[in-house]
């Protein structure tokens, strides 16, 4: 049974899931975060205790980052088919998607993303969302559409840039990260202490989840360069991390040196999920140095987990549960929130690639005993 759920939360966010549906056959609005109601689900002890059935779960939905979150509450709070079928052990052996079709069936397939999640929030559309710092441009629409909203802090997360690790240049300030992406004043390595050769900067799409915080953190109201976005954006974190990864290995590109942006326990969670090969199971160093990859130190700190919890290093940001203010005290929603900043909650946390908001120990809730 251990081997069998230790598969829940060390799964890549863009594998695919089972969509959901009500009972009448219809698709409810968002079907990204409620099980489905023709699929029979035995809630566990811990859902039980909060008053959590298949029939009220609350819709869920967030970021990109957070959908290893949204599935493992959802773990946590359903027992998976089979559980009392001797056979389900040989269950893990199975491939990822049939395994997760046969033992939790209308788990959410995807995530909205963070802006697009953030409207569904404020139009009513879901009860919550995992989100990093709302954008500039979201709380002006909840003020527009006169919604108010409440955000819980549940995880910590910072805001990464990486180049190869062949790049001398070690460090660089958000001033410069600011002139490098917005009017492009800074464009070679030897001006941030590398040797001489052009910086190739790839940006994110606007409704990534980090990009939000780049322009949160870095940009503060400044525009990418057109330049940037039009040769060199990214509509996916895993392309710009291919991206940089074969910069690197080119020898022709010798001083052409990437740089990017991602999220730091986004980046540790690829030690899971991407590259995996015999060799690499083998190799226990972290995903980015395995790769050819490195972390900038921003402003002279380099983002660690100590860094990032201290806020010593800048860029970090916390990840919040995020409802709408007019909440019921007693709703299903407001109980899960309150579990999820628990111990309990806090490991299903870290569980899912994100920082704790605090030091953990245990097995998170979905791990189910015999």
């Amino acid at each position: 049974m251990k081997h069998i759920m230790k598969h829940i939360l060390a799964v890549p966010a863009v594998l695919l899931l089972l969509q959901g549906c009500t009972e009448s056959g219809h698709s409810p609005p968002v079907t990204t975060g409620r099980p489905a109601r023709a699929i029979p689900l035995v809630p566990t002890e811990l859902a039980e205790s909060l008053g959590i059935t298949a029939e009220n779960y609350p819709f869920i939905d967030g970021s990109t980052s957070t959908l290893p979150l949204v599935r493992g509450i959802y773990a946590s709070m359903f027992r998976p088919s089979g559980y009392r079928d001797p056979e389900y052990i040989h269950l893990g052996s199975l491939p990822m998607e049939n395994f997760q079709d046969m033992a939790y069936p209308g788990m959410p397939r995807e995530a909205s993303k963070t802006v697009e999640s953030y409207e569904m929030l404020i139009a009513g559309e879901v009860d919550l969302i995992f989100v990093p710092d709302p954008s500039d441009d979201v709380n002006q629409q909840a003020a527009d559409a006169g919604v108010e909203l409440e955000y819980i802090p549940i995880g910590v997360e910072a805001l990464v840039f990486i180049t190869s690790v062949r790049n001398s240049a070690d460090s660089v300030t958000v001033e410069q990260l600011a002139d490098i992406y917005s009017d492009m004043s800074i464009t070679n390595w030897a001006d941030l202490g590398g040797k001489d050769g052009p910086i190739v900067a790839y940006c994110r799409n606007k409704d990534s989840g980090s990009h939000a915080q780049m322009e949160n953190l870095v940009l503060r109201g400044k525009p990418v360069h057109p330049d940037i976005l039009k040769k060199r954006m990214h509509v996916t974190m895993e392309s710009t991390l291919h991206q940089i990864y074969y910069q690197e290995r080119d020898a022709d590109t010798e001083g052409r040196y990437s740089l990017g942006y991602t999220l730091f326990y986004y980046l540790r969670r690829m030690n899971d999920v991407a590259f995996k090969t015999d060799r690499d199971r083998a190799d226990t160093r972290p995903f980015e140095e395995r790769r050819g990859i490195k972390m900038l130190a921003v402003d002279g700190v380099v983002p660690t987990e100590e860094t990032i919890a201290s806020k010593e290093y800048k860029l970090s940001m916390g990840y919040f549960a995020v409802i709408r203010k007019d909440q019921p005290a007693d709703s299903p929603t407001r109980k899960m929130v309150e579990w999820l900043i628990s111990d309990d909650g806090q490991l299903v946390v870290a569980g899912a690639g994100l920082g704790a908001l605090r030091p953990v120990t245990g097995r998170p809730p979905w791990w189910h005993s015999e």
